[in-house]
């Protein structure tokens, strides 16, 4: 009697997770020490896959029954990015903005057109979008240098460089 009215009193909702966690006994009973009691049984759980599974409830190591879990996925990826310098022409794709980018769930990673044979500072938005849709944007600057100024200051510091070795007598 006292078994099967304390498991009664358990909850019959589903419990709510994000994906990667595990159930938390006091999602299982509203008292903390009853709560203690329960445990889900994780490995029944793809925690990396949101969606409803239905597990095994233990009470003291006993099986009494069944709960849904319900795994959510509302968080959105974190998306960093770094700045770009180049030169005109220097073909830049949108992998080369992302230092990481990091999601429970699959990511996809999406970019503006890139405008990296245009001379000056640009912005460049990039979207993550998870599988369950969450999404975050960032953005870089993107400075693209004319090709012949840089050719021409390439060419200066050679010509000092070989100056400096003729003052010096090597």
């Amino acid at each position: 009697g006292v078994l099967c009215s304390l498991f009664v009193s358990a909850t019959t909702e589903p419990i709510t997770v994000e994906v990667g966690e595990t159930p938390r006994p006091d999602a299982i009973h509203d008292n903390e020490f009853l709560a203690s009691l329960y445990s889900v049984e994780p490995y029944q759980i793809d925690v990396s896959r949101p969606g409803e599974h239905e597990v095994g409830l233990k009470f003291f190591g006993f099986l009494p029954g069944e709960v849904t879990v319900e795994v959510k996925d509302t968080i959105p990826p974190v998306l960093e990015l770094t700045d770009i310098r180049t030169v005109e022409g220097t073909v830049v794709g949108w992998e080369d903005f992302v230092l990481s980018c990091t999601d429970a769930t699959e990511v996809t990673v999406t970019a503006e057109e890139i405008p990296y044979g245009t001379v000056g500072e640009h912005t460049v938005t990039l979207t993550a979008a998870d599988s369950s849709g969450n999404t975050a944007e960032q953005t870089a600057i993107l400075t693209v240098w004319d090709a012949s100024h840089v050719l021409a200051a390439e060419l200066n510091a050679a010509d000092l460089a070989k100056t400096m070795l003729e003052i010096c007598g090597v």
